[in-house]
């Protein structure tokens, strides 16, 4: 297996850096020593971490993804840094600094797989099957500034699939919260005042059941299908994978009660993960999880 990389930077974006909200997402702000322990450094130049490309092959080459004062680059690990190889690596990370952001993906195993060119090994494609598993992922942010000229203050949002041993590497008091989500994803999560660590989908008193599909989007425009129990005003927009609001596909709107299909254009937007937000009242966002893979 191939596993692919797209590395880019939005160097145009307008955005406010330093929020970090990401709509109704609690996101782990861990201490250095519990950063190293799921193998992410903070050093003097970024945030490093390894990415195993075949775990199934032990004497392959791992990979050195650097997340620095405006860029993210990717290397041939070196033997020092093989003490950083654990079974998992972030799916998304997203560097984000003054001038832009640059963000790094990749794919997390055979079925599921994007659909982008790869500079870094062969330059051949392939394609997602299914990106409801973006919903699971549980976001790491790391703050740091460069010891460079002219830096100045960067937010890293390190994107992880909540396997087993990805959790157990974490402290107890954020472990423990996160099990509970992942056992009840097909449930349904209760939307909490602080939000959640995921959003395998979340239930209101108002909005019962919530989906978007295509997904991944290859075309123009996605679909947003909902039920609610009763006449509700709702504000529906789209945020970009650090938080920031990016297109308000519909204003704040009474919708009757039952299910509502609404479409949502995507012309312009760049490729990568987004949050469809559904805004109630006095209430925290529903929030789906899109990926755009044209």
């Amino acid at each position: 297996m191939k596993i692919l990389t797209l590395l880019f930077c939005f160097g145009c974006l307008t955005h406010s850096l330093f929020s970090q909200a990401i709509p109704a997402t609690r996101l782990l702000h861990l201490s250095e020593y519990n950063l190293a322990k799921i193998g992410v450094r903070v050093t003097d130049k970024g945030v490093t971490f390894i990415e195993n490309v075949q775990p199934e092959n032990s004497t392959s080459p791992k990979r050195k993804i650097l997340l620095t004062k405006n860029a993210v680059s990717v290397s041939i690990a070196k033997k020092k840094d093989l003490s950083d190889v654990r079974e998992f690596a972030p799916v998304f990370a997203v560097n984000t600094f003054k001038s832009g952001s640059a963000a790094f993906y990749r794919t997390i195993n055979d079925t599921k797989k994007f659909t982008y060119p790869d500079s870094l090994l062969s330059g051949n494609s392939t394609k997602i099957i299914n990106a409801d598993w973006a919903n699971k992922l549980v976001c790491v942010v790391v703050e740091f500034t460069p010891k460079v000229k002219n830096s100045g203050k960067n937010i890293v949002y390190l994107w992880y699939e909540p396997t087993n041993t990805f959790i157990d590497a974490l402290p107890i008091e954020i472990a423990e919260p996160i099990w509970s989500e992942t056992l009840l994803a097909d449930k349904g999560i209760l939307a909490s005042a602080e939000g959640n660590f995921t959003d395998s989908w979340r239930s209101t008193s108002e909005l019962i059941t919530s989906i978007v599909y295509p997904n991944p989007v290859q075309s123009s425009s996605a679909t947003v299908e909902f039920t609610l129990n009763s006449p509700t005003s709702l504000t529906i927009a789209l945020y970009d994978i650090s938080g920031n609001r990016i297109r308000e596909f519909y204003p704040k709107t009474s919708y009757p009660e039952g299910k509502q299909i609404l479409e949502l254009p995507l012309t312009s937007i760049t490729n990568g993960m987004y949050f469809v937000t559904i805004i109630a009242e006095n209430r925290q966002p529903v929030v789906q999880r899109l990926l755009i893979a044209r």
